[in-house]
């Protein structure tokens, strides 16, 4: 386990009042390791300084199958801050069965984490899929006082990636559990258009609504959970994978299927889109797959820019039976869907 590297994840990303796009990362000016007070235990701390604000971090990381990083932030601010991100977690996604378009390569999947996963504070599961949109793009899930969001790598076998010097099917996922209540906020995913996979493209944290003002101090503790375990989907049916592609027999029109496995009889899907239209949406067994079912729909966009889709999948008492599905559709690069 690389400390400084986890370190990195642990501090915060300021940006700024002025033009778009302008962020400052604060620095850590000191780090101090102490010497393990038991077996599998190592504790940093460290002093966190920019022109924005100044720090402290206390960490204390565990080494096992599933490492848990306790962290604890506190921050003290020298003017106004609007905009912060708090427990920022970065990734890598360039391609994947839900847009595959953005390379030209031989592996079927090139990314370190495919899901943002959010268990939010009214007791929702959102479940949604990772994309390399044609444009810079921030999605934004109001909340108060989440319980967790993190970055996931839902698939795990080596044929999934075909990749025998990455080795993305290893990489971990992350998840962040706040301790205490964080109070009203967001939880920010930054998705930034890419052609190579060698740039973190990827942002997901959380973005306080109320500004930290000059001169007070504002303490976030959190663990960071880094596993190869799947999503915890406590529902009777668990997301598998999402796909999407043209619909060949009508142009400008998209098909999405999300495949499902888990107990799925009897299920009703509820599908909202803000704009366009959708139809056509079934949810039917895969025979090749005996413990999955698929949900499919058509999306026709229209001329709209973007169009937002919600699928809840209720059981037979009207109560939510997997994890809400987002997603966001955009153009393609070629302008297309």
């Amino acid at each position: 386990m690389d400390l400084w590297r986890e370190a990195e994840h642990l501090g915060m990303d300021v940006e700024l009042g002025g033009e778009p796009g302008e962020e400052e990362f604060p620095r850590f000016t000191l780090v101090r390791l102490h010497m393990p007070a038991q077996e599998g235990i190592v504790r940093l701390e460290a002093l966190i300084d920019g022109p924005s604000l100044t720090g402290y971090l206390d960490l204390y990381a565990n080494a096992s199958e599933e490492t848990v990083t306790r962290a604890k932030v506190s921050l003290f601010p020298r003017k106004e801050i609007a905009n912060v991100g708090i427990a920022p977690l970065t990734s890598m996604f360039l391609k994947g069965p839900v847009r595959d378009a953005a390379a030209d390569d031989y592996r079927p999947r090139v990314h370190d984490t495919d899901v943002l996963m959010i268990e939010n504070g009214s007791g929702e599961t959102l479940w949604r899929p990772i994309t390399n949109p044609a444009a810079n793009q921030t999605s934004t899930f109001s909340d108060t006082a989440p319980k967790s969001f993190g970055l996931y790598q839902t698939e795990r076998e080596f044929i999934d990636f075909e990749d025998n010097e990455a080795h993305y099917h290893d990489r971990p996922s992350a998840r962040i559990e706040p301790r205490g209540d964080w109070g009203p906020g967001s939880v920010q995913l930054v998705e930034i258009a890419t052609d190579t996979e060698f740039m973190d493209n990827i942002v997901a944290f959380w973005r306080p609504d109320a500004p930290l003002e000059a001169g007070g101090e504002y303490d976030f503790d959190y663990d960071v959970v880094w596993s190869r375990e799947d999503p915890p989907q406590d529902f009777p049916v668990q997301i598998v994978e999402t796909r999407s592609g043209r619909k060949h027999d009508e142009p400008g029109v998209r098909t999405f299927v999300i495949d499902v496995t888990g107990t799925p009889n009897g299920l009703t899907p509820e599908l909202q889109a803000n704009a366009g239209k959708v139809s056509d949406v079934v949810v039917f067994p895969l025979p090749e797959h005996t413990e999955r079912h698929r949900v499919s729909f058509h999306l026709d966009p229209g001329d709209a820019e973007a169009v937002e889709l919600r699928l809840t999948l209720r059981d037979q008492g009207g109560q939510p039976a997997a994890p809400v599905w987002l997603h966001r559709w955009t153009p393609g690069r070629d302008g297309g869907v």
